[in-house]
């Protein structure tokens, strides 16, 4: 006898369907110090391909795509993917363009504003 199983969905890369695993609750994203380094590039260069913030963040291709895909689902939302590049008529075949999406900012302006400065030491001047 065979046993006939079901086969998994893939999410598609152009819809923002949550990250869950066989109905359970969709994967939400802590935001670490790499995610804040992404979020960075993409508030420096307004859009950017997933190679591109590879070789800004310097991680591994295949988890920094998988981050990609998680901040840009659902219950996340911190990255947006461009609706203008599904318009060309090779898009599945391209890598995907990002940009940053407020929530991002906001935790970007967050995390840099709550990160210890250097102080500087100088001579004091009395008079």
């Amino acid at each position: 006898m065979d046993v006939i199983t079901p086969r998994k969905t893939r999410n598609s890369r152009w819809d923002r369907k949550a990250v869950a695993a066989d109905g359970a609750k969709p994967t939400v994203a802590h935001l670490t110090e790499r995610d804040i380094e992404i979020f960075k590039c993409l508030a420096r260069h307004q859009y950017l391909p997933a190679d591109y913030i590879h070789a800004f963040v310097r991680a591994d291709y295949k988890s920094l795509i998988h981050r990609l895909n998680l901040l840009s689902r659902k219950s996340n939302l911190y990255i947006n993917r461009p609706h203008q590049q599904r318009e060309h008529a090779e898009a599945n075949y391209r890598k995907l363009f990002m940009s940053l999406i407020t929530a991002a900012r906001r935790s970007c302006a967050i995390a840099t504003s709550a990160s210890p400065r250097k102080k500087t030491i100088g001579t004091s001047r009395t008079s």
